[in-house]
């Protein structure tokens, strides 16, 4: 609600700053990005959690959760190269084109038997179950970052 409000109070302002304003700093920055997306395939998976009380879901946790029960979401990332290309020139050979995919494989909770647990409880666990997404979303921005590095690094390799 709030965000709504502040929204419509700046809206105006927005406006009257004038297209060229809004291409430069909302629609430029936004086909940049997309130019330099970085091929990604995401899975989730998850896993049960049981318990009515603190004390049984850290157990659960413990017992089916990733990494041998040592964290509650978990993210498993590798770059594949995709398309590798030499190309010669005058200078030599070197890194014509190089493309690195994005394989990401996220394990988060998922509590199975949640309808006896008190409110409170639930509410603190399906807040901390969003965090986890999120958090481990950025890891793989950070995957997707790294590939864009890499793919860069690659290319400014000097001919040999």
């Amino acid at each position: 609600m709030l965000r709504r409000a502040r929204l419509r109070a700046i809206l105006p302002q927005i406006q009257s700053l004038g297209f060229d304003v809004l291409k430069r700093f909302l629609v430029l920055p936004l086909f940049l990005s997309l130019a330099a997306c970085t091929t990604s395939t995401v899975t989730t998976g998850y896993y049960d959690v049981k318990g009515k009380d603190e004390r049984s879901l850290d157990r659960s946790v413990r017992k089916f959760g990733p990494n041998n029960g040592h964290a509650f979401a978990s993210t498993e990332l590798r770059l594949v190269p995709l398309d590798i290309r030499p190309s010669t020139d005058a200078r030599g050979c070197r890194v014509g084109r190089a493309k690195i995919k994005v394989i990401a494989n996220i394990t988060l909770p998922r509590w199975s038997d949640r309808s006896g647990a008190a409110s409170e409880l639930k509410r603190g666990l399906d807040n901390y179950a969003a965090y986890a997404k999120v958090h481990e979303q950025q890891h793989v921005k950070i995957g997707e970052a790294a590939a864009r590095a890499l793919e860069a690094s690659l290319l400014a390799i000097s001919p040999q």
